[in-house]
């Protein structure tokens, strides 16, 4: 299926949006984030950040726009099996898709709201699959019947999402050891961990923590997935009025500032590795 374009429906001007991001760097210049991960911290200080009071990271607007300008334009999604393009992220482009991990589901059949299982999920995977509307497939419930901790409901979360499904899957999980299981099942089920760079079928959402961290397990995957070029959607949610200034100006401009500093360090693990701009 050829992805929707669309008009472009916005509320802020060019330059408002220049303002906003000018604003982000002198957050990330004046302010600075937190990082707790300590090869993210090592990969900093070897740049021009200004690192204190242990792990307080300061960006100079310079390696700011250096990341930006390594980042690849264009990300592919494809269909497993082949090179077919199902969801270009690019531009204006525009591909749909399910969420994830709702806890409770309303039976169709019953009208029943319950705990997510397994079943669930694999009914609600046929129905992505079948509809042409839809270009990838997230992962919509935690099974309760899954045995064992969070990270393992997301290994079988994916696991099913491979075996019921060809579209391409955009997946959360818990930490390092979590991408590294995932990537492996899905290069195993691509040709080789080679043939799933060449022709993605995967992207993981993952965040930092509003205000202003990265935590060790959000970049640990962060980190992860850029040393093996695999494709991340790194997205801030600031609550604005809690976590975040309470205009809409000074939300957008701290989450840009976390998105921006999660780029420097992705970058700097990997420098061309896909990354993704967006948000939750």
């Amino acid at each position: 299926m050829e992805p929707l374009a669309f008009p472009r429906l916005g509320m802020l001007s060019l330059e408002q949006c220049e303002t906003i991001h000018r604003a982000s760097l002198e957050i990330l210049r004046r302010t600075g984030v937190r990082v707790y991960h300590q090869g993210a911290l090592e990969l900093l200080r070897h740049t021009d950040a200004v690192i204190t009071d242990g792990n307080l990271v300061r960006f100079p607007p310079g390696l700011v726009e250096w990341a930006l300008k390594q980042a690849p334009s264009r990300i592919t999604l494809c269909r497993r099996g082949s090179a077919e393009v199902v969801a270009p992220l690019e531009g204006r482009q525009v591909s749909f898709g399910t969420g994830s991990d709702c806890p409770n589901y309303l039976d169709p059949r019953t009208g029943e709201r319950r705990p997510f299982t397994t079943a669930d999920l694999v009914d609600c995977i046929h129905v992505v699959d079948a509809l042409p509307e839809l270009s990838f497939c997230m992962s919509m419930g935690i099974p309760s019947d899954a045995t064992g901790s969070a990270g393992n409901a997301y290994r079988r979360q994916f696991a099913l999402m491979l075996e019921h499904t060809v579209k391409p899957i955009v997946f959360v999980c818990d930490d390092r050891a979590d991408c590294e299981a995932i990537s492996a099942m899905a290069a195993a089920a691509a040709g080789g961990m080679e043939q799933l760079r060449l022709n993605p079928t995967l992207l993981l959402y993952s965040e930092p923590s509003t205000p202003l961290k990265h935590s060790e397990t959000a970049t640990g995957k962060l980190l992860y997935m850029a040393e093996h070029s695999l494709p991340i959607v790194h997205s801030p949610a600031p609550m604005m009025g809690g976590t975040a200034p309470v205009t809409l100006a000074g939300g957008l401009a701290l989450g840009n500032a976390e998105t921006l500093s999660s780029l420097v360090m992705h970058q700097l693990q990997r420098a061309g590795a896909p990354f993704l701009y967006g948000s939750g």
